[in-house]
């Protein structure tokens, strides 16, 4: 017969899993999202390969769910995330059962465990993790990778014994699918390791390091094997084909993500020490200052005991390598991945917090013996409260059941695109939503997609040109000048129909043949009059109208509003350079008006407003930013020049 406290901890293990399924499941998109997720959803689907490094697991293994017969694919993709968090929540639990029975032995186990599962809820049902796991994203089984790998590799560094080697073996497996998902991510736990493996080496002796050489370097390797879905997967051509992998250069190019290393040069007026601790308020944001100032205590008060302290280094390690990857990479705050990259951070600064929470409990315990022992539950359920109070804004924030305004806004930009038609994206968001629109609903597949920023991507120019040969002179001017060219937008435009996002690496010399019609612009093959653009703008007004009416609510969805905030203010740059200063002010009044308070904006609307003619934009023209740089795309010139256009 087991114990009560066993019962109770065996309870709690499952809710830790349970209880975050239930409510991600509750909350998962039934449409793709903005950003990756359409691309992601799309290339589960028809296992295809998304952007760079090609995240191969991820295709691999969301693809099943996609033949459940309930749902949306959307839904069904959003659940391979919800798992993946859920688990993620299970390996914390484990992993901070592990630390506090290291803080406080003398706890009693059902004490621990109620500690334990609060602190798997405060980081699971936060905002960052919640919103990851009901969405089609690579970073709910990142983190469960990465936390199955830490928890195989704490109970192996505990037990330090060679008889357990085995759980180390499985560590370096786990870390190894990590990094065939996303390897940036996956190597935070490096220095955690390396600093533990140094530990035992040293008091194993030189018999150790062979060890991992000759079976720790293949187990991590067989982690890696998923990669060898990039290439066979290149052979079959698939739709959603970012990361060709035809050569051993392009392979390289895809899996170290080359594109993505370019694009994340910046210059920041900040200092690293400043992201730092903008990091360190956002984390302070998704598990509350509470946890942050009980995760300090309880790191101090696992390095100050003799029998915890390499835990204490192993979690501060872990804590502090993601806070300084993201602070060194610079991300955007405001977009939904930045806190992809600091699940591990959360987990744990949570796991850390109930090593001081537990410490706290048994001391109240062994000093007030029976009202301590009440009181020592009460530390933990008061803990778990809170944990349940951030997780109301984890539900309020991440809740994606009712989300429908991609699909609303495909539906609204396509359904006055002439057929056949080649529609010219510059907006990667834009793109990956007519992707994914056509590849699972079979929406307007007879429309042509061009995406100049991903030209340099390998294979992306050849399975374009094998599904539209006649697009052969428009590909070729895009790779050789890095942009859309007015003579081969004139010839195509003679021969089908054109529609193309306005973006702001347009030479403005193309205005004049562009017609606004909602985000898509109708190409002419002549330069058209001012009145000709005026007259089609009053047109355009009544389709954003539209949009909004169809929209509704959705329109305070914060990615959705930063989208027509972004069209908006190109609409504001397209007619203030033409001197249309009407059509120019309610653009950018529309922008205002959600809330926008953008400098850019704010100064374009200015200018407009004293303006009496054409407004000279290039003061208010911030740096953009495209998953490949333009300049990029001019070293596909010899590659696929030679390759796929040939003489």
């Amino acid at each position: 017969m087991r114990d009560d406290a066993s019962w109770f901890t065996e309870f709690l293990d499952g809710l830790a899993f349970g209880l975050p399924l239930f409510l991600y499941s509750l909350t998962s998109g039934i449409e793709p999202y903005w950003l990756d997720s359409p691309e992601f959803t799309a290339a589960a689907f028809e296992l295809g390969i998304p952007h760079p490094p090609g995240h191969p697991i991820y295709a691999m293994l969301a693809n099943p769910l996609t033949l459940l017969p309930f749902g949306t694919i959307a839904f069904r993709v959003s659940l391979f995330s919800a798992l993946c968090g859920a688990l993620a929540s299970w390996l914390l639990f484990r992993i901070t059962l592990a630390v506090t029975e290291q803080a406080a032995p003398r706890v009693s186990p059902a004490l621990r465990s109620l500690v334990s599962f609060g602190a798997a809820l405060w980081a699971s049902l936060s905002v960052g993790w919640w919103f990851q796991s009901v969405r089609a994203e690579v970073y709910a089984l990142q983190i469960a990778l990465s936390l199955g790998a830490v928890y195989a590799f704490l109970l192996w560094y505990l037990r330090d014994r060679p008889e357990s080697d085995g759980l180390l073996l499985v560590s370096f497996f786990l870390f190894g699918l990590g990094l065939s998902n996303h390897h940036f991510s996956a190597l935070a736990v490096v220095p955690a390791f390396g600093a533990a493996l140094l530990d035992v080496g040293r008091r194993r002796g030189k018999g150790f390091f062979r060890m991992l050489l000759t079976r720790g370097a293949p187990a991590v390797a067989a982690g890696l094997l998923p990669y060898l879905y990039l290439p066979l997967r290149t052979l079959a051509r698939p739709t959603i084909n970012l990361g060709a992998c035809d050569s051993p250069s392009s392979c390289f190019w895809v899996v170290s993500a080359r594109a993505f290393q370019r694009s994340m040069e910046h210059h920041y007026q900040e200092g690293l020490a400043e992201r730092s601790l903008h990091a360190v308020y956002t984390l302070m944001g998704q598990v509350s200052p509470v946890i942050v100032v009980l995760a300090a205590g309880g790191l101090y008060v696992l390095l100050r005991m003799e029998r915890s302290w390499r835990t204490g280094v192993f979690l501060g390690l872990l804590i502090g390598v993601v806070v300084l990857l993201v602070s060194m990479m610079g991300f955007d705050p405001f977009n939904p991945d930045y806190y992809g990259y600091t699940l591990l951070a959360m987990a744990g600064l949570a796991s850390s917090s109930a090593a001081l929470v537990a410490v706290a409990a048994g001391e109240a315990a062994s000093r007030l013996e029976r009202p301590g022992a009440v009181a020592g539950y009460l530390f933990g359920l008061v803990f778990l409260a809170g944990a349940a109070h951030n997780g109301t804004r984890g539900y309020k924030e991440s809740d994606l059941h009712s989300f429908e305004a991609t699909r609303t806004f495909a539906s609204w930009a396509l359904e006055d695109v002439p057929p056949r038609a080649v529609v010219i994206t510059h907006f990667y968001k834009s793109a990956f939503v007519y992707w994914a629109a056509s590849i699972l609903e079979g929406a307007r597949s007879d429309i042509a997609y061009v995406h100049p920023p991903f030209m340099g991507f390998p294979g992306y120019a050849g399975r374009l040109l094998e599904k539209e040969g006649d697009l052969r002179g428009l590909l070729r001017g895009i790779i050789a000048t890095a942009g859309v060219t007015a003579q081969d937008l004139a010839e195509l435009a003679q021969r089908r129909p054109v529609r193309m996002e306005m973006d702001l690496t347009i030479d403005p010399s193309l205005y004049r043949a562009l017609l606004p019609s909602g985000t898509l612009y109708e190409v002419t093959s002549e330069p058209m009059a001012p009145n000709d653009i005026k007259r089609k703008a009053a047109e355009n007004r009544k389709r954003w109208h539209e949009l909004y009416s169809r929209l509704g609510s959705t329109v305070s969805e914060h990615e959705t509003w930063r989208t027509l905030v972004w069209y908006h203010y190109l609409d504001g740059i397209f007619y203030a350079h033409q001197g249309l200063l009407e059509e120019a002010r309610e653009s950018l009044t529309l922008a205002e008006r959600l809330g926008s308070e953008s400098p850019e904006i704010n100064g374009l609307l200015k200018a407009v407003s004293t303006a009496k003619g054409p407004v000279d934009v290039i003061p208010f023209l911030p740096m953009t930013d495209h998953p490949v740089p333009l300049g990029l795309i001019k070293e596909a010139v010899e590659r696929e020049e030679s390759k796929r256009f040939g003489p």
